[in-house]
Formats: structure tokens, sequence, C-alpha cells
């Protein structure tokens, strides 16, 4: 999956900053800001940059051009223009990590050098919920156990993040909602309240009616072992509803089949 992709979206500051570059700062102004030039070199590279290379020269003009100094029309599209660049250079990065048809190759690196783009973005746009999205898919991947602790702090922190900012944005919210729960690993309450909240943000969110499934099932297990067997039956029928929910949707869903098959053994059903 590729949600975290940008699609054109980075376009729309290079077409302001086209606009305002034309209109603002022209033949007859007093003085051309220092900077200036090195913006319009970024907005022109940018139009047509492919690869990596061409994304950090954008990267390092816009840079250069808020660090010379810009009118403030300009330096609020410079900073937009930056940001979409990070978070297309920063997405190509996490796209080996995130996508699992995908084998990493030194994945530990690509974390690194994806985050530092993400954190990046957050010195020039603190209400990026595109890069606390990303930040919070990331921190809960490939994770070395002396930095768990840490990675864990950091995840949660930019997936609430995510989730403030996402309020209407109800697909999203739903995303993000998602990525929270799954922090909830010694939690199973706490992560179903969360899945609760992605489902009715968006009921087709299939990832959120799997982990479900998937959380209802553990704790299924969870009260058998305790010997609540009526309340561990009763957790496992719900559990099954959310793998038959998955079912209607993809009934060629074989995880969903599956899961739901024992369930029903297990209930004598």
């Amino acid at each position: 999956m590729r949600c975290f992709l940008i699609g054109f979206r980075w376009l729309i500051p290079i077409v302001l900053a086209i606009v305002t570059s034309s209109s603002t700062v022209s033949a007859q102004d007093a003085k051309v800001p220092e900077g200036q030039a090195d913006l319009d070199a970024a907005t022109a590279l940018k139009l047509n940059a492919s690869s990596m290379a061409d994304l950090e020269r954008v990267i390092e003009l816009a840079e250069s051009a808020l660090e010379k100094g810009l009118n403030e029309q300009n330096e609020f599209f410079a900073k937009s223009l930056l940001t979409a660049t990070l978070l297309q250079h920063g997405s190509r990065f996490a796209q080996p990590l995130l996508n699992p048809r995908e084998r990493a190759q030194q994945p530990a690196m690509l974390k690194k050098y994806a985050l530092q783009d993400l954190y990046k973005i957050l010195k020039y746009d603190e209400s990026s919920p595109e890069a606390y999205l990303l930040i919070a898919r990331l921190e809960g991947v490939n994770v070395a156990p002396r930095d768990k602790e840490t990675a864990l702090k950091k995840g949660i922190d930019a997936a609430d993040k995510a989730i403030a900012l996402l309020g209407e944005d109800k697909p999203q919210l739903s995303k993000a909602l998602l990525l929270r729960a799954g922090y909830e690993t010694g939690n199973p309450e706490k992560r179903l309240e969360l899945l609760e909240q992605a489902i009715a943000a968006d009921d087709s969110n299939a990832d959120a009616w799997r982990l479900r499934g998937k959380t209802r099932l553990l704790q299924g297990e969870m009260l058998s072992a305790t010997g609540e067997l009526d309340k561990a039956k009763e957790v496992r029928s719900q559990a099954v509803e959310d793998f038959l929910k998955l079912l209607e949707a993809n009934p060629n869903d074989a995880d969903a089949l599956q899961s739901a098959a024992e369930l029903l053994g297990r209930l004598g059903e």
C-alpha cells in the first residue's frame, strides 16, 4: 500500500510560486530579495524533477533562498515548496520499508534518511498531517531493541498529532487511528477503543476490521486462559463478525476466511 505517496500535491506550491514570483518581483520593485534567484531556480527544477538528486537540489535551493531572504509572500511559497519536496523525497526512502512486496536493502539507513526529511518538514510546518502519519508508520518498523522505548514514544506522539489535525478528513483520520492502535500492543482494551473510532471514521478501512478481529481473538484467548469462558465466547463471536465483514467486502480474503473458520470451529458452530 502506498498511501503515503503524495501524488501531485507538490505541484500546488510550484504553481503558486511561479505566479507570485512573476507578480510580486518585477523590474519596478525597489529591490529584489537576495534569495529570489534560488527560489526561481528551485521552482523551475521542481517542475521536471524526477531523480532523488533532482529533489535534493530543489531542497538545497529552497533552503538557500530562505536563508538568504525573501519577501513575506515568497517566503511562504518557498516553505511550501520545500516541505512538499521533503515529503516526496522522504516517501521514496520510506517506500521499501512500508511496502510488503519490496525487500528493503539497508533498512536502517532508509529509515534514518526518511525520518530526517520528515522531521525537517516539522521545522517549517508543524501542522503537516502527512508528515506525522509517515513518521508514525516509520517509527514502528525496523526498531532496534535499544531504541524501542524512544521509537514507541515518538510513534505515539506523531499518531496523536495526526489525529488532532485530521478531524474532517475521515479516511485519513481512520488510518491515523489505526496506526495509533497498533502501538497499544499491551493494552487490548485501549487498542479496541481506538479501532472502534477508526471504523466509525471510515467503515471501509479493511485493516481496521482485521486488526480488531485479531485483537478480539487474542483477547478471547486471554479470557479463556483465566477461566472466563462465557466472556471468551462472547469476544470470539465478535471477532467472527469482524472477519465476516472482511469477507463481505472481499470473498477471496484468505486470512479472514481462515480466521473465521477456526473461530467458528472453536465456538461449535
